[in-house]
């Protein structure tokens, strides 16, 4: 009996011991095991701790993706924290996004290894310091309780180790915001194929619809002398949102495009990169900026050989005068830096600016981001270009007709954080004769999910209250939706 019981001691030391162990090693993982590492561009954070058999890759706001990649019970996760967009600008503009993808797969598996080390180091430690504070003097339960401790971090690793599977990501989960990503890129391996495969039908919806567009409208259309702008907004940064545009300008012969501003969300070098499409469109391109674009957007598409900025000045284009102004303010992130208040009293200021501007001239077209800065000029020019609200709308105001046209780009960053992202949307505008008279709005959405897309013709007698309300005053509206 006293053997037994000698023996049972031993088995109860030893299992407290690695409890102790293991319990210490955990809590240091928890406490200390998230370690940041750059990687090219990248600021990234790693962490390993006991839990599910996965992989999660965090992109803020965008949410999660998950996938089970190996067998030992350790949850490994990487946060992108920050982005140096300068030098994420320069590789992508130096080199290629291939180079910088090959970049990052090195730095990134570099500093998985050196996390892998750090954290066995910090685990073992946390086994340590759990040893002694437990069984203080007693050597050997301090002993056994590092030794237990470091033997199951060990196996941990090695077991994640040997049993990891990277194609695992192949068929991920997505969570939080991402959850819509499978509908439109699906898994990484067919996120290039997708891609091209929408762009090809994006290219024959579009034609499609245009070369049926006699049966479409019972209006008769405009004739073949009128000029043809395509009014755009709110692109955000999105390249399918800039091929729609691109498609139409060509589908539609487009003399020249107004851009009313937000062709990027976050003011960041990089996004700048979406300028380089510009020249792609063959016509005068006349954009203003809106509130998420910083001065050097302003100022690079002002460079480029088709590029107009306007800030304040009148340009004639093709036989149409326009005039415009920048948005007053730069919040190119989703947190307010203004209250309600203060946004008003800029556009107010900005409103009275552009009329106090345009006091002894009347062009064709005012183009403004917010059409708020606009209302000042109602009844002193016939025609109000703006987007902003990513929503159609129409009003006339002392005979000034405002059109609001929605988001070109689909809202951008908002197609990944709604749960029904926004349709991309343009309007297409004739006008004829001296001094140019518009006739006729076309109005274009194309769904990015269904990939449905509608073309709505509607006609402006003249621009006066009778004319307007042809087209009918739509305040406030719903975005227009293919059906």
């Amino acid at each position: 009996m006293p053997d037994r019981s000698r023996t049972l001691a031993v088995i109860f030391r030893a299992v407290a011991a690695l409890v102790v162990g293991v319990s210490g090693a955990t809590l240091a993982l928890l406490l200390a095991g998230r370690l940041r590492y750059p990687v090219g561009p990248f600021s990234v954070e790693f962490q390993a701790r006991p839990g599910p058999p996965t992989t999660e890759i965090a992109l803020p706001p965008l949410g999660e993706i998950r996938a089970e990649t190996h067998l030992a019970p350790l949850t490994l996760r990487t946060t992108l924290q920050s982005i140096d967009a300068d030098r994420l600008s320069s590789l992508v503009r130096e080199r290629s996004v291939e180079s910088l993808v090959l970049l990052v797969e090195r730095a990134g598996a570099d500093a998985f290894r050196s996390y892998a080390v750090r954290a066995w180091a910090f685990a073992v430690a946390g086994a340590a310091v759990a040893a002694l504070v437990v069984f203080r003097g007693n050597r050997p339960a301090v002993i056994g309780t590092l030794v237990g401790g470091t033997l199951f971090v060990t196996a941990l690793g090695a077991v994640t180790w040997a049993t990891y599977r990277p194609e695992a990501f192949r068929e991920p989960t997505y969570t939080g915001s991402l959850a819509l990503a499978p509908d439109l890129i699906g898994p990484i391996e067919e996120a290039g194929a997708r891609i091209a495969a929408f762009r090809s039908e994006l290219d024959r919806l579009v034609r499609g619809t245009v070369s049926a567009y006699g049966a479409l409208t019972a209006q008769p259309a405009p004739t073949v002398d009128a000029t043809v702008v395509l009014h755009i907004s709110d692109i955000h940064a999105s390249p399918l949102g800039m091929d729609f545009a691109q498609q139409l300008a060509e589908t539609f012969q487009a003399d020249l495009v107004v851009d009313t501003g937000d062709i990027t969300s976050f003011g960041t070098p990089v996004e700048e990169t979406i300028l380089d499409r510009i020249p792609g469109f063959g016509v005068p391109y006349v954009f203003v900026r809106g509130n998420h674009d910083s001065s050097s957007v302003a100022v690079q598409i002002e460079d480029l050989p088709n590029g107009e900025t306007l800030g304040g000045e009148t340009i004639t284009v093709e036989g149409i005068s326009i005039a415009g102004a920048a948005h007053p303010l730069f919040t190119p992130n989703r947190q307010p830096r203004y209250t309600d208040e203060e946004i008003e009293a800029a556009l107010d200021e900005a409103g009275a600016a552009v009329a106090e501007t345009l006091a002894d001239e009347v062009p064709d077209i005012l183009a403004v981001h917010d059409d708020r800065m606009a209302e000042a000029m109602a009844g002193r020019v016939p025609l109000v270009l703006s987007g902003h609200f990513h929503r159609f709308n129409t009003e006339v105001v002392d005979g000034t007709l405002f059109l609001r046209v929605g988001s070109t780009g689909g809202g951008g960053l908002d197609t990944f954080l709604v749960d029904e992202p926004l349709p991309l949307a343009a309007e297409v505008l004739y006008f004829e004769g001296v001094p140019a008279r518009l006739v006729a709005v076309d109005r274009i959405t194309l769904e990015p999910t269904t990939r449905e897309l509608r073309a709505e013709r509607e006609l402006v007698a003249d621009l006066t209250e009778e004319g307007a309300a042809a087209m009918g005053s739509t305040r406030p509206s719903e975005p227009l939706r293919p059906g």
